[in-house]
């Protein structure tokens, strides 16, 4: 990338500002579910698949704040970089541990698994990741709650309803003046909250 004057906005029409705020607020949301899970699990009120969860959000967060941090320098982008691909694989990781804990090991979770597992590869072979990965990120999310939904009907209605927010806050970043993406990680709180009546 070239050298742009400071407050110029950079990579996904985001400030260096923004993209520290991008940071933060993924640190806040990933530390503030882990705090549920870990106290779930301290309580005896869970099963060992919620650990998986944990691990996970565990491994995705450094990925993405590191991303951000590097936007933020403007040294990465965040589709063509190491750290983009490395953030985005992490992504990818986080739902397919979803699907084991979400569903255990039924034909479904297997199925996508698998089909997920077979795009890792994608995001470190090819010389660019386009706009694909919005696509996998939503692909991912439809797979994990649409089993859900069919299910459970309208109790996951509050579920769905942030994670489709975060969706359109995510969607809608330059419109929004690059804070779509900040206000989109304060969404996978409460989205994660309802996620985990489901688990277990």
């Amino acid at each position: 990338m070239t050298s742009k004057k400071a407050g110029e906005m950079v990579c996904d029409t985001m400030t260096p500002s923004q993209e520290i705020l991008n940071a933060a607020t993924e640190l806040l949301w990933v530390a503030a579910v882990l705090v549920q899970i870990y106290m779930r699990i301290a309580s005896n009120n869970a099963c060992a698949r919620l650990s998986v969860m944990g691990v996970a959000l565990a491994i995705h967060a450094p990925c993405s704040i590191n991303l951000h941090i590097h936007k933020a320098m403007r040294l990465a982008d965040a589709r063509d970089s190491f750290e983009g691909r490395l953030d985005q694989s992490s992504i990818l990781v986080v739902s397919i541990a979803y699907m084991y804990v979400l569903f255990g090991w039924t034909p479904y979770s297997l199925l996508l698994m698998s089909v997920l597992a077979s795009l890792l590869p994608r995001f470190w072979t090819r010389s660019s990741m386009g706009d694909d990965r919005a696509v996998y990120i939503a692909v991912a999310a439809i797979a994990n709650v649409a089993p859900l939904v069919i299910e459970h009907g309208v109790r996951t209605t509050p579920m769905v309803g942030w994670l489709a927010l975060g969706g359109a806050l995510f969607g809608q970043n330059r419109v929004l003046r690059g804070y779509g993406h900040a206000l989109f990680h304060l969404t996978m709180f409460p989205y994660h909250m309802e996620l985990l009546r489901y688990v277990c």
